[in-house]
């Protein structure tokens, strides 16, 4: 059997490897690691890791959910360079328009693949992911 624990450390291992962090995603899977490698993006907080562990995950709901949240970062982050590079006016305004849409895209993915039972914890997730993602 698969831990909840297991799985959010899979899950914080894969988000790191899509994100060209191998070393950091070698530390967080390995057996015995600690909740969090110390030198992590901002953005993965041990709340973080706590919230992905809530949703409780199954082995067949944990590689999509991994994708769509990768999908949504990677998306985020090109958005707010893009953005900054062409020197938006309002930037700050412009950067909250254009990510509540890339989160209503995440929150549709994510509707497909969760249970009814956890989608609060789901929600709870989505505010820790959007505070380590917005300092």
């Amino acid at each position: 059997m698969v831990s909840r624990r297991s799985i959010g450390l899979t899950f914080v291992a894969s988000l790191l490897c899509a994100f060209g962090l191998a070393a950091f995603a070698e530390e967080a899977a390995a057996p015995g690691a600690a909740a969090a490698p110390a030198q992590l993006p901002p953005w993965v907080t041990p709340e973080l890791i706590k919230a992905t562990q809530a949703i409780n995950l199954t082995p067949e709901q944990n590689p999509k959910f991994q994708q769509i949240v990768g999908d949504y970062v990677t998306a985020h982050f090109a958005m707010i360079q893009k953005e900054s590079k062409r020197g938006a006016p309002n930037l700050d305004m412009t950067i909250r328009s254009k990510d509540k849409s890339l989160v209503h895209k995440m929150d549709e993915d994510v509707g497909g693949i969760l249970t009814k039972d956890q989608l609060p914890a789901y929600e709870n997730y989505k505010k820790v992911l959007h505070a380590g993602l917005h300092p």
